[in-house]
């Protein structure tokens, strides 16, 4: 794909657009019971959550109490929160959902949290290029994983850094696993931008 040319942002910090989680919500918001990975009415944890973006469009719509913390603070939720160093999630939550840092961290993230939200048949929710499942060493995180119950598809490209003019590369998917729902058949959703 070659590079782009261009410095990555430290420590990763490229905020969600709010299209791309209203995108997911809405393929899930009238599902019931265990044929939704989203968990409208758990408490739920986003650990890398920046100045709010995901909080921000959740908040008004998942009932249960949220928890925000990342590794540096940017105004918004508890700063100093290393995610990979938690031993446990927040007593309650059932839902870990967010947009990790990139590259290896990225599947340190989800490996967490799926470890973290398997005591409580929890959620993972993230966000990562549409591509990212098509690595045969992270086989063990989606056709290989338990709780690996699909992925959300955009097929429309976020821009991810305020006011650029140059046209997105990637393509970008939520994928989501659910501990309640083991063992079955990966689907795959798409949403677009409205």
């Amino acid at each position: 794909m070659g590079n782009s040319n261009f410095a990555r942002i430290s420590h990763d910090y490229y905020p969600t657009p709010s299209w791309m989680t209203y995108g997911v919500l809405d393929l899930f918001i009238d599902k019931q019971g265990l044929d939704n990975p989203i968990r409208f009415d758990s408490d739920w944890w986003e650990p890398a959550c920046g100045e709010g973006h995901i909080c921000d469009v959740l908040k008004p719509v998942i009932r249960g109490k949220e928890y925000a913390t990342d590794l540096i603070y940017r105004g918004y939720g508890k700063g100093g929160c290393d995610f990979l160093k938690q031993k446990e999630a927040p007593a309650g939550v059932e839902m870990i959902w967010t947009n990790p840092p990139y590259g290896d961290l990225a599947e340190k993230f989800v490996a967490h949290a799926l470890d973290l939200m398997k005591p409580v048949n929890g959620s993972v929710i993230m966000l990562m290029r549409n591509e990212y499942d098509c690595s045969k060493k992270r086989m063990k995180l989606f056709r290989n994983h338990p709780a690996y119950y699909g992925k959300a598809v955009s097929t429309t490209r976020p821009r991810w850094i305020e006011g650029s003019t140059g046209s997105p590369r990637h393509n970008y998917a939520w994928y989501l696993w659910d501990w309640r729902c083991q063992n079955q058949e990966p689907r795959i959703f798409y949403f677009n931008k409205q």
